[in-house]
Parts: structure tokens; sequence; C-alpha cells
């Protein structure tokens, strides 16, 4: 049980903290203009809208150590000693299904927070960078506070999920191997 609650801290501080992140970098960058930035909304949304299973199914092809494509692409530029069995190996199963995870939360937080960023007073980022404010200057003290509502609501979001992961877990994984990757979900349901 404490090895459980223990991969739920870690998955609920990193599970959160890096499409958050993520998504906000890549939101601001599509905000301030970046080409194709329609495409690029569709493309990151769309791990949303597909079942977490169909999710976990597809990673377990990419983890996969003998066909999978993260091994395949390892051997073919060299790094082929890093070519291991992600989900079967104790030190990475948590890790490698947390960024199965985090994948598929990068696109709701790239879409919630891009469309917070649609709120925020252009005139107040242009008068920043008149008085000389520099980029993070502008980001932290002019955009933050008029979207830290969305990015409130974002964080809590991540935040429930991140307590209530099961399905991905469950396909991937089933909380092994040795129960390194169970989560309090998966050992209630064991």
């Amino acid at each position: 049980m404490w090895s459980a609650l223990g991969n739920n801290v870690i998955w609920v501080v990193l599970g959160t903290a890096a499409p958050i992140f993520i998504g906000l970098v890549i939101s601001v960058m599509l905000w301030t203009g970046a080409k194709g930035g329609g495409v690029l909304r569709t493309i990151y949304f769309l791990p949303m809208v597909l079942s977490p299973v169909v999710i976990g199914v597809i990673w377990n092809w990419i983890y996969n150590p003998l066909f999978g494509l993260l091994n395949t692409g390892l051997r073919n530029v060299g790094l082929g000693r890093w070519a291991i069995g992600w989900l079967g190996e104790t030190e990475t199963a948590l890790y490698a299904v947390m960024l199965t995870a985090i994948w598929t939360y990068l696109g709701f937080c790239i879409v919630v927070l891009y469309a917070g960023l649609q709120k925020v007073d252009s005139e107040l980022v242009d008068a920043a960078r008149i008085d000389g404010a520099s980029p993070w200057q502008r980001f932290r003290n002019v955009i933050v506070p008029q979207i830290r509502p969305v990015l409130t609501m974002v964080i809590v979001y991540t935040v429930i999920g991140g307590f209530n992961v099961f399905d991905v877990v469950w396909v991937m994984t089933g909380g092994g191997p040795n129960n390194s990757s169970e989560v309090i979900a998966t050992y209630t349901y064991e």
C-alpha cells in the first residue's frame, strides 16, 4: 500500500507539473503566432478524444522491447544500449506509463491555456514591452496574472486526474512489475 501511495504522490507531482509546464510553453508559442497553429491544436488535442485503453495499447506497442518504435529508434541512432523493456523494468515502468499520461493530458492543457490566452489584454503586453520588460517579465507579471483562473482550473483538473489514474496503468502494466507502477486505484482494485 505504501508503494502505491508513494507512486501516486510522484504521479501527482510530475504528472501535474509536466503537462502544465509543457502545455503553457506550447500555448504561449501558438498565441504569439507560431505557424500551423490550427493543425497543431488539433494534433495535440487528439489524445483527449481517444479512449485511455486505446492509448495504453498504442503506447504498449511503442514501448515493446522487441519491435517497439522507441527501442527501434534508439537502435537506429546508435543508442541500442538504452533499448530496454521500458514497462518490464521496475526502475522505468512508472515513468514510462506516466509519460503516456502526460502525453494524454498535454492536449487538454494546451487547448485550455491557449483559450485563456485569448483573453489576455495585448495592450498591457505591448506597454510592458515598450517599458523595457523582458519576455520573462512580461510573461510572469502581465500574462500569468491574467490567465490565473484558467491556470488554476487546469492545475485542479490534472491533480484530480493524477489521483484518479487507473485505466492507463492497468492496461499498460497492471501495476507491475513487482508493484513498481502500482497506484492507489490499482491497489484498491486488486
